[in-house]
């Protein structure tokens, strides 16, 4: 039997979710699926898949922000305007993580690319010139 690829799985978790189908049973099934199938290294994957196929039907793209402290209204609506303008995003949904690793500024990712404003990048840009 074939594989099923992560942009299939994706596009099914999405169908379920559309169903209203109850989001615990759609995890649970999810998780008993990569498990059977030994696949729980592909998670991270189909959810960026869902993430893009989140952004291509419906114009809601997913933010991921690696920040040193709880952003501002102000720093959330700088980002979700960024976003938008450079992406054509409808709806931009900023989730934050407080990441002792990151000493000042902002990590932010999408599904498909990244920007590292942090202090620990500027450095490092720093560094490689000097």
């Amino acid at each position: 039997m074939a594989r099923a690829t992560n942009s299939t799985i994706a596009r099914a978790l999405l169908a379920d979710i559309d169903a209203g189908k109850d989001m615990q049973t759609i995890t649970e099934s999810l998780a008993a699926y990569l498990v059977q199938e030994r696949r729980l290294g592909d998670l991270n994957a189909i959810l960026r898949d869902v993430e893009r196929q989140l952004f291509t039907q419906r114009g809601v793209l997913y933010v991921h922000a690696d920040v040193a402290r709880p952003m501002s209204e102000q720093q959330k609506q700088d980002v979700t305007s960024i976003f938008q303008a450079q992406s054509g995003a409808k709806e931009v949904v900023i989730e934050e993580t407080i990441n002792k690793g990151v000493i000042g500024g902002v990590r932010l990712t999408t599904a498909d690319q990244q920007l590292d404003l942090t202090v620990r990048r500027q450095l490092q840009r720093l560094k490689s010139v000097g």
